[in-house]
């Protein structure tokens, strides 16, 4: 399974009400509802968010857009093109084998609305911006190389006449595998384990179908559940019985959450609904989840 921890910490995402609970909006792309940007991070990958209200941008025809939430960059009135260059973020790489140069795959997911007549160019920089690459070049030939550098990012804004909608970004998201993390022990029984995913001896779910006034059928996992060791466990780089060891979730939602990598339910999302602990005499040993099945139009399924 792989497991998608909600941010805890972090920039205030910019969807937040102006009231005094300062709740997030549940359908926001930058946070997810969390209400950090950026939402959630893939467990054991290094994640980078640039997002519109977060990151410090240089400004040439664009500002941010604050009327709304969350808020997004666009051209100022009567330009036709404007980029917008973000500060910098420090990143890692390592080799993806031992016989190549070449760092670990990277992927990428911008979100911005680009109406008809217009565009958006996301790039990247791992040189201070002297060289400009698409953001499929974060898979390709190019891609970082290791060790470490730093990531800037450049969006172009462009609309055919300046009566046209201007096309607007809001955030986009880089993230790689940390491969050197895996526990080799699980690699020499389980070759098919990859950076992010968990192993979970589940217990026998119940499928049952609910009848709503709204809809003809829902249907839900009643029951659903497993265990799994800590998360030390799967990475290597965490130290045994820690609270970064357990999959920790005590906000109000949204939770963290699992996909199936195999069998019948592969790409299945399930939400965590119930976490519980085994510490004896200072060690953690195990961890039991219970989960449900993410219904249609919840925000879990649009989570990248």
């Amino acid at each position: 399974m792989r497991l998608w921890l909600p941010l805890s910490a972090g920039t205030l995402c910019s969807c937040r009400k102006d009231t005094r609970d300062s709740s997030a909006e549940r359908d926001c792309l930058s946070c997810y509802g969390v209400g950090y940007v950026g939402g959630y991070n893939l467990f054991m990958h290094e994640t980078l968010h640039f997002a519109s209200s977060a990151a410090i941008w240089t400004h040439t025809n664009t500002r941010i857009n604050t009327e709304r939430k969350p808020h997004r960059i666009e051209l100022v009135e009567g330009q036709l093109t404007g980029t917008a260059i973000s500060s910098a973020q420090a990143y890692t790489s390592v080799l993806s084998d031992q016989t190549t140069p070449l760092g670990v795959v990277w992927e990428s997911q911008a979100i911005d609305y680009a109406p008809a007549g217009t565009s958006v160019l996301v790039e990247w920089s791992n040189n201070a911006g002297v060289t400009w690459r698409a953001l499929s070049a974060l898979s390709g030939a190019d891609r970082p190389a290791p060790p470490s550098g730093n990531m800037l990012i450049r969006v172009t804004l462009t609309r055919a006449t300046v009566d046209l909608m201007s096309p607007e970004f809001e955030i986009v998201r880089l993230r790689r595998p940390q491969p050197e993390r895996v526990n080799i022990a699980i690699l020499q029984q389980r070759p098919d384990f990859v950076s992010g995913e968990i192993l979970a001896l589940r217990t026998q779910y119940i499928e049952s179908t609910v009848q709503t006034m709204m809809q003809a059928q829902n249907t839900n996992w009643q029951g659903d559940a497993g265990w799994t060791a800590p998360l030390d466990f799967f990475d290597m780089s965490l130290t045994r019985d820690t609270p970064a060891c357990r999959v920790h979730d005590r906000n109000p939602g949204p939770h963290a959450f699992l996909q199936h990598s195999l069998g019948i339910e592969t790409d299945e999302r399930h939400v965590v609904t119930q976490i519980s602990l085994s510490e004896q005499l200072g060690m953690f040993t195990h961890q039991a989840l219970v989960w449900r099945l993410a219904q249609h139009g919840e925000i879990y399924h649009s989570v990248w």
